[in-house]
């Protein structure tokens, strides 16, 4: 789960922090070639308000620090998304939204902003409209998440931005970094490594083994430093890239609800194993280790 990293130090100083997200929305304008929910998606429905609003009330502030309303698509196709952000901020719970940006209008950022709501997360997959609509299977959407990521910065929002990693734009991420952090400065950004299941199943070229995706994020890393930022890398084994000065998500356990599950769960537990090697290992208690559908030696 990805979250702002610049509450890292809350997270860090909390005792047992925990963290929420529920998939409020099931319908999305894009069909990402790794994403990872896809199968849900074929039932485009909106996850019943009754639902969200229990699952809400269930937690307070001592429970819960910060909560992603997020989807198997675009959580903004739920309507009732701004209660939802007003109930969390009463509740003095950190909401945070996860979106592709192509539902982003002056009026939804202004009732966002009304609503409470101070941090976004979008998803840009590459620095083009050729790379990045190729990943997403919808033409035209990446200048609109563009203009949308424009619109919200200029209305104030705090915004991340995530890119998962493929073939197609390993080669891309400098390219992004400048696009991102020096053109439209943004806030902070991540990489993540794509969860393989999903529609990952139907394009396996996509993925590249880990050593291949070592120098280019080496790189990508120290881009980052010229502009006094860390970059979040998401999904990868903390070994790969040793003591390099970058950031993850912490791995804490995460309320999840969906229209199936309504249980806790813990990155490194969830579709995740260690080799025999990683026992010794001083991190280990930190890193989430290997997708458990990795298909290289490693």
């Amino acid at each position: 789960m990805l979250f702002p990293a610049k509450y890292l130090p809350e997270i860090s100083n909390i005792f047992q922090p925990k963290l929420g997200t529920i998939l409020i929305s099931y319908r999305c304008d894009n069909n990402c070639i790794f994403c990872a929910p896809a199968p849900k998606r074929s039932k485009g429905g909106i996850l019943e308000n009754k639902v969200v609003l229990d699952w809400i009330n269930r937690y307070t502030q001592k429970e819960l620090f910060l909560v992603s309303l997020s989807g198997a698509g675009d959580p903004l196709y739920n309507k009732n998304i701004f209660r939802y952000i007003e109930m969390l901020r009463d509740k003095g719970i950190v909401p945070y939204v996860y979106t592709n940006g192509q539902l982003i209008t002056k009026s939804i950022s202004k009732k966002l902003l009304q609503a409470g709501l101070s941090d976004i997360l979008l998803s840009i997959h590459g620095p083009n409209n050729k790379i990045h609509d190729y990943h997403t299977s919808n033409e035209g959407s990446f200048f609109k998440a563009i203009n949308s990521m424009q619109l919200l910065l200029d209305s104030g929002f705090y915004i991340q931005t995530n890119t998962v990693i493929t073939r197609w734009n390993i080669d891309l991420l400098e390219e992004m970094i400048d696009l991102m952090m020096v053109r439209y400065h943004i806030h902070e950004m991540a990489f993540s490594y794509p969860e393989i299941r999903g529609n990952v199943h139907n394009c396996t070229e996509m993925i590249i083994n880990y050593q291949a995706v070592r120098c280019p994020l080496e790189k990508a890393i120290m881009e980052t430093i010229k502009f006094d930022k860390k970059l979040i890398l998401d999904n990868l084994p903390l070994c790969l890239l040793g003591n390099r000065d970058y950031l993850t998500m912490p791995d804490v356990d995460i309320y999840y609800k969906d229209d199936f599950y309504d249980t806790v769960i813990k990155p490194s537990k969830n579709g995740r194993r260690y080799l025999d090697k990683c026992e010794n290992c001083p991190e280990i208690n930190k890193c989430i280790g290997i997708d458990i559908n990795y298909p290289y030696d490693f």
